[in-house]
């Protein structure tokens, strides 16, 4: 079965080098990994998973045209950082928190990517004024020779966003998933991302929140992005981030104490899955599973398995739980081990 997944990856990043071509597969090979545990978890058997996950992603020929076209992964950050050394920041609310509403849209399922779930976006219309602020000009295009796809230009420069991250035929209905937005602000080394929840981002002493309030966004997929490759070197083990309705199903909740902490601050739950999983080949699959929460009124609520909480530090994730406060902000570390005090912890049964 690995030798199976092997071949796909291999045909999928055909044409790529180096780095990027290493970065793309191991990208792959967690989309297919994650997506085999979550059938598995729903009583399919370990190659009925792999097919499933593997048909999901499309032919590995249709995969790697669409992978040469945009040449990997985005360059967003890489665009914003260019940009912030050459500019400087304009601000123009000082002192308000300016809200911007992002809208939930399932992005088009096509051969060479997967059919996702709903994700966030927000509109060209909405990211020109907040790009301005950073000195950047965005300017949208349909290109193709072929067939015309979107096209995001950030001061000039083609940034060959994928079609999920990538809606809308002309500059009115254009869109830009909201996730791949705040890693490139974060990578700009200015930009402050806080809270889980319609989180909010600062540059100097303007802040502005995404939010949408009929279907919030949830940053998840931002927070992950800082912390995976760091926690799974170090623990030499595979995040694991099984979906809210799993979680609640077979979790219970607590809530952690922590009086010194702003709302919206986030932190993650690592610990040893309920279930054990295993990888294509049947062997035991090291793994943790990780939960986020953010910070309320000195409160913290997290899903835990049901079972009694030893707090260890990550060296030692194999043999306990592991309590992080994550940050968005570049001045700070990624993330903190915390330490709870079993008078700290409650639980809702």
């Amino acid at each position: 079965m690995q030798k199976q997944i092997e071949q796909y990856l291999n045909r999928a990043t055909r044409g790529l080098w180096g780095q990027k071509r290493q970065h793309i597969k191991q990208e792959l090979y967690s989309h297919i990994y994650e997506k085999m545990h979550f059938q598995m978890a729903f009583g399919k058997s370990e190659q009925e998973a792999l097919e499933s996950a593997l048909q999901s992603l499309g032919k590995p020929q249709e995969l790697n045209a669409g992978l040469l076209k945009t040449h990997g992964l985005p360059a967003f950050g890489k665009a914003l950082m260019v940009t912030a050394l050459v500019g400087t920041l304009l601000v123009t609310q000082a002192q308000n928190l300016r809200t911007i509403e992002v809208f939930q849209k399932t992005p088009p399922c096509t051969s060479s990517n997967s059919c996702l779930l709903p994700q966030h976006y927000i509109s060209l219309h909405d990211l020109t004024p907040l790009l301005q602020q950073l000195d950047i000009t965005a300017e949208f295009r349909m290109e193709g020779l072929l067939q015309k796809a979107p096209q995001l230009y950030l001061n000039g420069e083609n940034i060959h966003l994928p079609s999920t991250h990538l809606l809308g035929t002309t500059p009115e209905n254009a869109a830009v998933e909201v996730s791949v937005l705040l890693r490139g602000l974060y990578i700009n080394k200015n930009i402050k991302v806080s809270g889980l929840i319609n989180p909010q981002i600062e540059m100097q002493n303007s802040r502005v929140k995404f939010e949408n309030q009929t279907i919030p966004y949830d940053a998840t997929d931002f927070y992950l992005s800082l912390i995976q490759k760091d926690i799974e070197d170090l623990t030499q083990t595979q995040l694991v981030f099984m979906n809210d309705e799993y979680t609640r199903t077979h979790s219970e909740r607590i809530t952690i104490k922590v009086p010194d902490a702003p709302d919206g601050e986030v932190y993650a739950l690592l610990q040893k899955p309920s279930a054990d999983l295993y990888d294509a080949q049947g062997k035991p699959l090291r793994a943790l599973s990780m939960v986020l929460g953010e910070a309320l009124n000195g409160k913290v609520a997290l899903y835990t398995n049901p079972r009694e909480l030893q707090p260890v530090s990550l060296k030692n994730a194999k043999t306990g739980d592991v309590f992080l406060r994550l940050s968005g902000d570049p001045a700070k570390p990624k993330y903190t081990e915390i330490f709870p005090n079993p008078e700290d912890i409650a639980r809702h049964f």
